[in-house]
């Protein structure tokens, strides 16, 4: 029967390719700002990336403690002005009982290979002092340290 549950959950994870083929009007799921996939169904079909309204992102906020981002001109074909989205930040979870020196040193390893780190994970180009530590998230105090010196 089609559109049962069993007929959705057939579907298969993002892939680029159950897009393209007239067989869905919508999508949505979390990427990086940067997403190749997103790349990959521009480059076959027309997509148009909706904002995400005010209202909304304030309710999400609230519940899951996520943000406000922007995705930007340039970054897919189709995007000629800022669209508000939800977005959220990439955590590094660590057990609480490490030694704080040692986690200290984790923060400043992560600090110091950024750029290189970026390569193969755009989004951590985005990383700096003023957000390394996300507000009403629990840190660690050798990570609260590294990045409090850096601001």
């Amino acid at each position: 029967m089609e559109g049962s549950l069993n007929e959705l959950l057939r579907i298969p994870s993002p892939s680029g390719n159950w897009e393209c083929q007239n067989n869905l009007d919508m999508f949505a799921f979390q990427v990086s700002r940067v997403a190749s996939v997103i790349m990959d169904i521009e480059s076959r079909i027309d997509v148009v990336i909706l904002p995400v309204d005010e209202e909304a992102i304030q309710a999400l906020a609230n519940y899951l403690g996520t943000t406000k981002f922007f995705i930007e001109p340039g970054v897919y074909k189709s995007v000629t002005e800022p669209v508000p989205t939800v977005g959220d930040y990439t955590c590094l979870v660590i057990r609480e009982n490490l030694p704080e020196d040692l986690v200290y040193k984790l923060a400043e390893a992560l600090w110091n290979k950024k750029d290189q780190i970026a390569k193969a994970f755009v989004d951590m180009a985005e990383l700096n002092p003023e957000e390394a530590i996300s507000q009403g998230v629990p840190a660690h105090p050798g990570s609260v340290n590294f990045w409090s010196q850096l601001k």
